[in-house]
Parts: C-alpha cells; structure tokens; sequence
C-alpha cells in the first residue's frame, strides 16, 4: 500500500542517519501490542514510550532517564501539569485518576501520564500482558505490586499538533473494564 511505501521509504532515510535504528512492526490491533512488540525487541537496560502526538517535549525524555540512573529507579513516569485537553477530557482524566487512587490505593497523579521509562529488569520482570490501552496503567500498577522505586516527573503539556484525542465514552467503559478485571484477579 502507498501508506506502507512511504513509511519504508522514511524508515530507510533514518536508518542510514542512525544506524542502531531498529524499525519493527505489528500487524495486531492494540496500543498495547505495539508496545508490547517495542519493548521486546528494544536493547537498552532503560527502555520507554512517548506519545507521537507532540503535546511533551522528548527532551523531558532524556531528564527521566538520568533521574532513573542517578536515583536507583525501576520507572520514572511523566505528570501532565497543564493538561490542552479540552473540558470534557479533563473531567474524564481527573475522574479516572481518582477512582484509579481509590480503587488501587497508589499514589500517583496521572495514571497514564507518558513519556514512561524502565529499567529492562522490570520490564521482564513485570510480564506486561495488556494489548490495549490499559498497559499505560498496568505498568504503574505491575510497579506497585513489587514494591520497586518509581517516581514522577513533572511534564508541561503543548496543544495538540496533529490528530485528535481517542478519549471518548468507549475508552471510559474499556478502561473500566479493564480496571475491575485487574482488581478482581488480584
């Protein structure tokens, strides 16, 4: 397909600009399966996701990683402090956060607050499983139950730049299904 030619041909322009570049991808529905298939075939002893829709600077990436060496964390996770969501998003995230702290009893301000980074060690041990997007919280959660050093880092968040939000009723009742499943099968 056009779509496919035209990654490729993209993909070939940075890989001759980066060689290490590892380009993979998966044919199954799911944002969890994607990076799933990221993280498995990722090298570092840190690895981690951004969102590609522009709203964190990436350098904010960088930072994360050294507070993961210089303080002996296992996941260091972005905190949206000035969410351009819109209203109704905004209700949605911060209900969601609450009933996530309630129900989970973890202290965290935004669940699903990414660039997300981990050490490889966790990432094996934890057995991620979720092909959704429940993984953004899993991985919160996975860290939580083994009790390792986690931290959140403060991120300021930019307008939208391209695309638009997949936050919508039918990603309310998916992530509180997903939500009561894990909480039942603790």
């Amino acid at each position: 397909s056009i779509k496919i030619d035209v990654c490729v041909d993209k993909t070939d322009k940075f890989k001759k600009e980066f060689p290490a570049l590892i380009v993979a991808f998966e044919g199954k529905k799911g944002f969890g399966n994607a990076l799933l298939k990221g993280f498995g075939i990722a090298r570092g002893l840190v690895i981690g996701y951004i969102h590609a829709d522009n709203q964190m600077d990436s350098l904010a990436v960088f930072e994360m990683y050294q507070r993961i060496v210089n303080n002996d964390l296992a996941l260091c996770k972005a905190t949206r402090i000035n969410r351009n969501d819109g209203f109704t998003r905004l209700i949605i995230s911060k209900t969601y956060n609450l009933f996530f702290r309630l129900m989970f009893s973890i202290r965290m301000n935004d669940i699903n607050g990414s660039p997300k980074l981990f050490t490889r060690e966790f990432f094996e041990e934890a057995q991620l499983r979720s092909q959704d997007w429940f993984i953004d919280p899993e991985i919160v959660l996975k860290a939580h139950e083994m009790g390792v050093n986690m931290s959140e880092y403060e991120i300021p968040t930019r307008p939208r730049m391209h695309g638009d939000s997949q936050v919508g009723v039918a990603t309310v009742f998916e992530f509180l299904k997903n939500m009561y499943n894990y909480f039942k099968n603790q």
